[in-house]
């Protein structure tokens, strides 16, 4: 399935929204659905997907917590140092190398750590992950583009429908995928925790930074959105931002 744009942003936008169900297709939007998703954290989740779809995760024998960490999830950092160490060995990079290394490349993305085991488990050099042209990031990239419906970018469009399909997964047609989504979206559930608003309403998961984007799913549904406005630094704004999509999203699942 192809997701298609067709809305302009208008002056001074601060964020774009889009609300996708996996049946009927785009919902809603706000801003422009088609801007290009900048921000890696929205991302980040989806980044252990091939862990998932390889078999490397099964290989490490990894905990749910030690894939919420390769998934960009943020403990307290003792509990996040322990886990990160214990994923470490596991894939047998010796920590003081990890850090010397990432502490020079301080834009990196917390999932680093699970794109580093991949590329051990799949006999990469590790220390080259972060480049879009290592092979684990251009698995990862392709992998994700054949889940979002787009090539080569991410769409607020198509992150809403990748969070779509982390509720509901009955439109994923490659089993290992599917059966990778719904590993991850447990993963996912345990950490980003269940939001109601009223009885009646189906509790949904919130990946977000409160400021700048937010992936919403509600599990067992066939409904998602993003939100992403990564030029805001308001977060009464961002919260007010939220709250439409939510809104939105409660539509489709009365």
């Amino acid at each position: 399935m192809t997701v298609k744009h067709s809305i302009e942003q208008g002056p001074g936008q601060m964020g774009h929204l889009a609300v996708y169900h996996s049946l009927n297709g785009c919902q809603y939007k706000e801003g422009n659905g088609g801007v290009e998703v900048n921000l890696p954290s929205l991302l980040q989740p989806f980044y252990a997907l091939p862990l998932l779809t390889t078999g490397a995760a099964e290989a490490y024998l990894l905990t749910d917590r030690e894939l919420a960490v390769c998934c960009g999830v943020q403990y307290d950092s003792p509990l996040q140092k322990d886990i990160e160490l214990s994923l470490l060995f596991r894939f047998g990079i010796e920590p003081d190398e990890f850090y010397a290394f990432t502490d020079d490349h301080t834009s990196l993305p917390a999932s680093y750590v699970g794109k580093a085991g991949l590329a051990m488990y799949l006999q990469h050099d590790w220390r080259g992950v972060f480049s879009r042209t290592h092979p684990v990031s251009q698995m990862t990239e392709q992998l994700l583009s054949r889940w979002s419906g787009e090539v080569g970018r991410f769409s607020v469009l198509g992150v809403s429908r990748m969070f779509s399909t982390l509720g509901d997964v009955t439109e994923v047609r490659e089993h290992s995928l599917k059966r990778a989504i719904v590993k991850l979206s447990h993963v996912m559930g345990m950490s980003c925790g269940p939001h109601t608003v009223s009885a009646g309403i189906s509790p949904w998961q919130i990946w977000s930074d409160h400021v700048t984007y937010a992936g919403i799913w509600v599990p067992g549904k066939k409904a998602g959105a993003a939100v992403y406005a990564p030029r805001n630094h308001d977060p009464l704004m961002f919260e007010e931002m939220k709250k439409r999509v939510v809104n939105r999203l409660i539509t489709q699942l009365i």
